[in-house]
């Protein structure tokens, strides 16, 4: 579990990523995850006042009217589930 209240975050995984659960909370500033191409995990992420964008094409991305944005999909085997919360920057999923 990664938690910022002001600042960016940025995560770059290894080869492989844990299996379970991991959370990365932000509350101010931008989120980035960057994660192996053959990586498999779930994703749900939200960023309630920024925009989501990914490499990755199993992952959907949704805007609502109200400046959310939601990104839901599994990408592999699923082994990993990740949360990534954001409150105000926007979350960018990519490859690396």
């Amino acid at each position: 579990e990664l938690e910022s209240s002001n600042g960016d975050i940025e995560v770059r995984a290894a080869k492989k990523l844990p299996v379970g659960r991991i959370t990365i909370t932000g509350r101010k500033g931008d989120i980035t995850l960057v994660l192996p191409a053959n990586a498999g995990f779930q994703i749900d992420a939200t960023a309630r006042k920024g925009d989501i964008n990914t490499d990755f094409r199993h992952i959907k991305v949704d805007k609502e009217r109200g400046a959310t944005s939601q990104a839901t999909g599994t990408v592999g085997n699923g082994a990993a589930h990740v949360v990534i919360n954001s409150d105000v920057g926007d979350i960018n999923i990519s490859k690396g």
